[in-house]
């Protein structure tokens, strides 16, 4: 990889190489900016490269990358691809962070392979035309496959999909659950829908960048009727909801990021929402990671909450109070939220946040405009594969009089207060390029409507129980997920067991 940047007659492959790269962005670990994007510093890819070179796996480098020193992703893609030549004489644990560093830098590889690869086609090309007899260095240009306009042309080109990635996903979801109340069991489909997603992404320059992102979901038929209020209508929407973000990244360490997102956190930070997010958000430090939110929100999950028992007993006394007639549709949400990186195998999250009553879940607003939540959540990595995630969650938030009422016994009662707690354990080994490749899981939660923000993960309203999951590469960027929930009321006796079957194609 020495002549490349300085050649111009590939540039036409070029414009080929840059799409098929572009179109990569939808990977679990694909690049999060462009390939000549620069790597913060202080970021954890520095620490890893440098255990690699004091290695001795990188032989094109003697020293250490000073501190303070950026590169770009480029520079990290080459160093990567010089110590897997070295791969087979690692350490176990230096081969752990020789993994990670390939998957982060997983698609910038592929591209500098594809440019190493055209540079040679263009040395061939330049060789050919030059050793059959002297000619002119017009006529050598002219023997080449793109005229001087065509090069300026595709210069343009290559520089535009060097600042632009688009990525999108397909998902075809099925999600039902078995209720138990009194000895009676009953089926029902909870979710029956496909989903569509298109994002894109621009670098205006080294600091900003524009996030773009169109989402369309069609039901295909949805909740049973008798299940849900006479006042909600089809649950999934048919309408095309589009996404538009600003986000800059400075080498400070500071980034921001201001408009509309899909605010999806699956580690359970405690900021867990399944749902759209209006507002802006500021992250800075280097070690410890400061992250400031201030957004409003939309619930996203009203099959799971806005059920039977919410209509027939929270509706009356949220109307006697004149507060929120119709429900509640979005709330306000303000949060601080601190992650340290202890070491390689360690993390801790914490954070305090507030955010509007929400009446879905059994929280008074009329006793307590914004309720207060706080929480702790860690993180530990065993070896290349398995790891451990547990967190706890507490609110003072109140309770709606007698808001829970046992379907069963007919019995009304406050909802119960308890703090939230997770626990789940992973084996992690999927990798979208390759079939056959797969995760487990397994989770205990603990959800009280009192002590938890909204509905997380699709995990069902004021319920404790257990997951366990399975994902699976069908094929290049072809994934299977299932599935199975055991769910126990935290206040009444109700009991369900829930099932998802999913197919998601990245493109």
């Amino acid at each position: 990889m020495k002549k490349w940047m300085n050649s111009r007659a590939k540039l036409g492959v070029v414009f080929f190489a840059a799409t098929a790269v572009a179109s990569c962005g939808a990977g679990a670990e694909a690049a999060s900016g462009g390939f000549l994007t620069e790597v913060p510093a202080g970021d954890w890819s520095y620490e890893a490269v440098n255990e690699l070179i004091s290695a001795g796996a990188v032989p094109e480098y003697e020293v250490q990358i000073p501190a303070g020193r950026v590169m770009s992703r480029l520079e990290m893609a080459m160093i990567v691809d010089s110590a897997l030549q070295n791969e087979a004489s690692l350490e176990p644990a230096q081969g752990e962070i020789l993994g990670r560093l390939k998957r982060e830098y997983y698609y910038d590889m592929k591209k500098l392979a594809l440019l190493n690869r055209l540079d040679s086609m263009d040395a061939s090309a330049v060789e050919s035309a030059a050793s059959t007899q002297p000619v002119s260095s017009k006529e050598l240009e002219d023997s080449l496959p793109f005229t001087k306009a065509d090069k300026e042309k595709q210069d343009k080109m290559a520089s535009f999909l060097d600042r632009f990635q688009i990525s999108g996903r397909a998902r075809i979801r099925n999600d039902h659950r078995i209720r138990e109340n009194g000895g009676k069991k009953t089926r029902e489909t909870v979710s029956n829908h496909i989903n569509v997603w298109v994002d894109t992404a621009y670098k205006v320059n080294n600091n900003w960048k524009i996030l773009t992102g169109l989402e369309y979901r069609n039901s295909m038929g949805s909740l049973n009727p008798e299940d849900i209020g006479p006042t909600v209508s089809e649950v999934d929407s048919k309408t095309p909801n589009p996404y538009l973000t600003l986000e800059g990244k400075f080498k400070n360490g500071l980034s921001v990021k201001v408009g509309k997102w899909y605010e999806w956190t699956p580690n359970g930070y405690g900021f867990d929402l399944d749902s759209d997010v209006v507002g802006g958000q500021v992250s800075f430090g280097k070690k410890l990671r400061t992250t400031i939110s201030a957004v409003k929100f939309d619930l996203a999950d009203y099959d799971e909450i806005l059920a039977l028992p919410y209509y027939t007993n929270v509706m009356p006394y949220l109307r006697a109070n004149n507060k929120y007639a119709n429900g509640t549709d979005g709330a306000n949400f303000f949060g601080i939220r601190f992650d340290y990186p202890i070491n390689q195998k360690n993390d801790i999250h914490f954070g305090v946040s507030w955010m509007s009553a929400l009446p879905t879940q059994f929280q008074d607003p009329t006793v307590n405009k914004r309720n207060m939540y706080y929480y702790i959540h860690g993180h530990h990595v065993f070896d290349k594969n398995w790891q451990v995630r547990a967190g706890i969650m507490h609110s003072n938030a109140k309770s709606i009089p007698n808001g829970v009422v046992d379907i069963a016994t007919g019995e009304a009662k406050n909802a119960s207060k308890v703090p939230g707690l997770w626990l789940g354990v992973q084996y992690k080994a999927i990798d979208l390029q390759k079939p056959g490749t797969y995760d487990l899981w397994a989770t205990y939660r603990r959800e009280p409507g009192l002590t938890m923000p909204t509905v997380t993960d699709w995990w069902e309203p004021n319920k404790e129980g257990y997951r366990i999951g399975f994902d699976y590469v069908l094929d290049k960027n072809l994934t299977f997920t299932t599935w199975m929930n055991w769910f126990k009321d935290i206040d009444t006796s109700e009991r369900t067991r829930r099932f998802r079957f999913q197919v998601d194609a990245f493109f």
